[in-house]
């Protein structure tokens, strides 16, 4: 598809051929933004496919969650659960720019 693309597309409005891949390939991703942007409910009040028993629980989550504080960056690096993530990432990405 991208062959084709590149080669039937060549100078239509003045564009190569890739550069309508590109834009052909993005499009679907910026229509999709916009259909969430205006259909994404911003508060569970306004949630319309949430029951009024699953925006209670989450508000109560939410509750939780701001009850417990806030963490360092000091102490999430500390923390061991944090630990094998960070150094299996910081070797990878050693391992991927050699």
């Amino acid at each position: 598809m991208s062959s084709w693309l590149i080669t039937n597309f060549e100078g239509v409005a003045g564009l190569h051929g890739w550069q309508w891949m590109f834009l052909l390939a993005g499009l679907p991703c910026v229509v999709l933004a916009f259909v969430v942007w205006g259909t994404l409910a911003d508060t569970l009040d306004r949630a319309k496919w949430l029951s009024a028993g699953e925006k209670e629980l989450l508000r109560r989550d939410l509750a939780v969650d701001r009850d417990e504080g806030t963490h360092s960056l000091r102490e999430v690096l500390r923390d061991l659960r944090v630990t094998p993530w960070r150094s299996g990432t910081s070797a990878w990405s050693a391992a991927c720019t050699r």
